[in-house]
């Protein structure tokens, strides 16, 4: 009995202490970085979003004064890592996240092209009601029996209240 009595106290030990054990393993990783501009300053006020099959919706957070950046507590997974400010050009890198593993994505981000864009409101032209409008058609057989030039203007001379200035 005694002999059955350490062998179940030797295994409860041995239980006991794998278990402590996988309690203390990491299940998530987390996702760092640093934001910088173009010419190496840290980059204060980006937005960062990750996105993932394994999350549900998307995590934002905003860059320290520093540009520095922290996702803490992501499971296992690939993610999309987007850094957005006014100004500069978007962003987007992919990383892998391992259990306990932090994964570092850095960014370097550059100043957009500028955009300009002009809106011009007006009001349509309100048809004048005291004008009058002269017309003249020339049909081909009069022209050829006309004894005048045959240049485009001999021919508006032709229609009245046309003169040559």
């Amino acid at each position: 009995m005694q002999r059955t009595l350490r062998r179940l106290l030797s295994f409860a030990v041995a239980f006991l202490s794998a278990g402590s054990l996988a309690y203390g393993q990491a299940t998530t990783g987390s996702i760092s970085g640093q934001v910088k501009s173009s010419d190496g300053q840290g980059l204060p006020g980006v937005t960062i979003a990750v996105t993932s099959p394994m999350l549900q919706g998307t995590h934002t957070a905003m860059a320290s004064e520093s540009g520095d950046y922290l996702f803490a507590a992501l499971p296992p997974g690939i993610y999309a890592v987007s850094f957005e400010l006014a100004g500069f050009q978007a962003v987007t890198r992919t990383q892998q996240v391992a259990s306990g593993y932090d994964a570092r994505v850095d960014a370097s981000m550059s100043p957009a092209a500028i955009v300009e864009s002009v809106t011009v409101v007006g009001a349509d032209a309100q048809p004048l009601a005291n004008t009058a409008q002269v017309a003249t058609t020339f049909k081909q057989d009069l022209m050829a029996t006309l004894p005048s030039n045959r240049t485009i203007d001999a021919v508006m001379l032709m229609a009245p209240s046309v003169h040559a200035t």
